[in-house]
């Protein structure tokens, strides 16, 4: 394939974040006496982005008296406890830091385009030293819709001089296989990370990040 650019998602495919995650879940949980989800039923809501995610803990809690701006102020208040907690325990996936080092070597155009907020996405890879490889960081900034709304990746398209064609997104959900397919964008799955397939079709599956690079031979 001629592929000119790759885009990634974050949580689950570039970045193991489930230990830091489940640690601000925890402690919202826990504030305003919510109760949690079954595993699965939240790690496709956390695809959603983090409004809708938090709306269901409160919607899923029997008893739970709640408006729009109760949601936004826990929401607020997850970001500012994660940002203090941002990079304790979460690490690049194996092989990740390598390939994405090779992919720049061969001037592929690399973006990240992630349902995180943009705020906590750029702190992220700033404190892991993230940010020099990328040429595009997008995330949720309250005005783009959130994948698998297609318009993140074609913007990110757009930014990076690319065609549908010639790019790839790489990711772990259903959302991001969504968005790829309704862009015109082959996806590639990774099976290693915390979100399914769904009803979606990866063109491509790799169960480790270094197998992209066989990809793009």
């Amino acid at each position: 394939m001629d592929i000119k650019c790759c885009l990634f998602d974050l949580d689950g495919t570039l970045l193991d974040t489930r230990e830091d995650c489940l640690t601000v879940n925890k402690y919202i949980l826990e504030r305003y006496q919510l109760q949690p989800m079954p595993p699965q039923e939240s790690i496709r809501l956390a695809a959603a982005g983090r409004r809708e995610y938090m709306e269901a803990f409160f919607a899923n809690t029997p008893g739970a008296v709640y408006d729009d701006a109760l949601v936004d102020r826990a929401v607020k208040e997850s970001i500012e406890f994660y940002l203090e907690h941002i990079a304790d325990h979460t690490r690049p996936f194996p092989g990740v830091e390598k390939t994405l080092q090779e992919l720049k070597q061969r001037n592929i155009r690399l973006g990240a385009v992630t349902n995180k907020y943009i705020d906590l996405t750029t702190k992220l890879f700033d404190v892991l030293n993230f940010t020099q490889y990328f040429d595009l960081i997008a995330g949720d900034n309250d005005t783009m819709p959130l994948k698998p709304n297609p318009d993140m990746l074609v913007d990110a398209m757009q930014k990076l001089q690319c065609s549908p064609g010639n790019t790839l997104m790489i990711g772990d959900n259903y959302s991001d296989l969504g968005a790829a397919r309704q862009a015109g964008i082959k996806s590639v799955f990774v099976t290693y990370g915390y979100g399914t397939v769904m009803n979606e079709k990866p063109d491509f599956t790799i169960n480790c990040f270094e197998e992209l690079k066989a990809l793009l031979i």
